[in-house]
């Protein structure tokens, strides 16, 4: 399964990313994208 998270760089995503780890045995996780929202950075 691949998932993308569009804004990335909010501070949420550690939570986010930390809450797909533990989940991984029920949740095939193979690719994790974390698109930022700002066009600069």
């Amino acid at each position: 399964m691949k998932i993308t998270v569009i804004g990335g760089g909010s501070t949420y995503s550690p939570e986010l990313v930390s809450g797909f780890l533990e989940r991984t045995a029920t949740l095939p996780v193979r690719e994790l994208w974390l698109m930022g929202i700002d066009p600069e950075g």
